[in-house]
């Protein structure tokens, strides 16, 4: 038996039954409702550092969709049906398709069970094939097709037989140190375990494996070898400060204590904190959120301040994360004000799914750095999410900005993505014309759930 049909049969079935084998939840911050499109503000672009550019619009198109129906292939111009079609299947009607399920399967004497034939059913990935009446006939199994003809000792795929015996409903199929059997069925009996594939094609709900945490005056968070105690909470004129205590009650244990990123509003606030306590040691720290961030982010006055709180050991460098969410005028996660956010007239809306939001609002020729792409990100996921740019091309020249961040669950924000001058200067590139790069958005926090965006897209400036 070749290649083409009996490696492909082998694949599916342990594929499947692969997929069989394998066999933490905390109440997120509501997010509140996404945030409403702004009416144009002819102070915003300023506020974010924005210069004005012409807009263009990128189309995306989707994929057609292909159906998973058992379908009945077209007979091939001039096939003799009488030579073809097996002499045990002479009396059924002409017009019948015969559909076959597999039901066994040795390989290497090595048989799969009753059990995993049942499971790779269940997930409607169990190989099955159609002998049609005019001598063609199709395998299918794990999204794969193979397409032939049969007669009536042999199954013919890519010019390559197999040969097979039929004892009444039980096909056959043994080659060297292989055996398939596969048992008739209905057609009824195919559609239902293509539905059963059907379902457990959509995507399961995710869930974050973070622990959110609701914290007020006089809490605390703990883990072997530390504690954080929130002592008390300072909204001034600076912003707004956590006072906090770290405790290292390890014998010989470094941790380090970090905030990874911080939101105001769900808006992304950073506080750039980082701090280490020594085994044994006790300190006193304040964590801001300043002032001025809020009002350049237009977050309005903070109602809900949050922070993804690590705290790592640095010698295993094990960590345990925390979303930690404090209300500071004591209105709940479903009571916040969410500020609208900024929006342009040249802005282009790149990506806006169920997922996550990418939207470029202008540039900055004369940035910090240099030249500066603008962006809004928003993440609508109760996992934390990642938003970076690769493979990127300034008027069709490699230059990359080195550019990733991550968005809170439930949070949106600002992106300042900035070109080194330098690297302008060493290419000529004094005007730009087009930038491409690959846009990656994904969770952050489980890195086997499938991308929620990964595309190239063109930005004409």
């Amino acid at each position: 038996m070749k290649k083409s049909l009996a490696i492909l049969m082998a694949l599916v079935l342990m594929l499947s039954l692969a997929a069989c084998g394998g066999g933490k939840t905390a109440a997120p911050a509501s997010d509140g409702g996404s945030a409403a499109v702004a009416e144009k503000d002819d102070n915003a672009a300023a506020q974010i550092g924005i210069v004005t550019g012409d807009k263009t619009e990128e189309k995306e198109t989707e994929p057609a969709q292909e159906s998973t129906e058992p379908e009945e292939p077209a007979a091939e111009a001039g096939k003799d049906q009488e030579n073809t079609a097996p002499e045990e299947l002479a009396e059924e009607p002409a017009e019948e398709t015969r559909y076959y399920k597999m039901t066994g399967m040795t390989n290497d004497g090595q048989e799969a069970t009753a059990e995993q034939i049942s499971q790779a059913e269940e997930i409607g990935q169990l190989p099955w094939m159609s002998l049609m009446p005019d001598g063609t006939m199709t395998l299918s199994g794990f999204g794969n097709d193979v397409t032939g003809e049969w007669t009536e000792t042999e199954l013919i795929a890519d010019g390559d037989p197999a040969s097979y015996t039929l004892e009444g409903d039980v096909l056959t199929v043994v080659s060297e140190d292989m055996t398939m059997v596969f048992t008739r069925v209905t057609k009824e009996e195919i559609e239902e375990i293509l539905s059963h594939a059907e379902s457990n094609d959509e995507e399961p709900e995710e869930e974050s494996s973070v622990d959110k945490i609701i914290i007020s005056e006089g809490d605390s968070i703990a883990g072997d070898g530390y504690e954080v105690s929130f002592d008390s909470f300072v909204l001034d004129s600076k912003g707004y400060t956590v006072n906090i205590t770290l405790s290292n009650t390890s014998e010989n244990t470094e941790f380090g204590f970090n905030v990874d990123t911080g939101t105001v509003n769900r808006y992304t606030v950073d506080p750039f904190w980082a701090r280490s306590a020594a085994a044994g040691e006790v300190k006193k720290e304040t964590i801001t959120y300043d002032a001025e961030d809020m009002e350049y982010y237009g977050t309005g006055e903070p109602e809900e301040v949050g922070m993804r709180f690590e705290v790592y050991n640095r010698d295993t460098y094990e960590e345990d994360t925390y979303d930690l969410y404090f209300y500071p005028t004591g209105k709940t996660a479903d009571s916040i004000t969410v500020p609208d956010r900024f929006t342009t007239e040249w802005e282009e809306v790149l990506v806006d799914n169920e997922k996550c939001s990418f939207v470029i609002l202008g540039v900055n020729p004369d940035g910090d750095w240099g030249y500066t792409v603008i962006a809004y990100l928003e993440n609508k996921t109760d996992s934390s999410a990642m938003f970076s740019w690769d493979d990127v091309t300034v008027n069709g020249i490699e230059i990359d900005p080195f550019w990733a961040t991550n968005i809170m669950p439930g949070s949106r924000g600002y992106a300042e993505i900035d070109f080194d001058e330098e690297d302008f200067e060493e290419n000529g590139i004094t005007d730009v014309s087009e930038i491409k790069f690959e846009l990656s958005i994904y969770n952050d926090d489980d890195w086997n759930v499938d991308d929620y965006v990964d595309e190239e897209f063109t930005y004409n400036p």
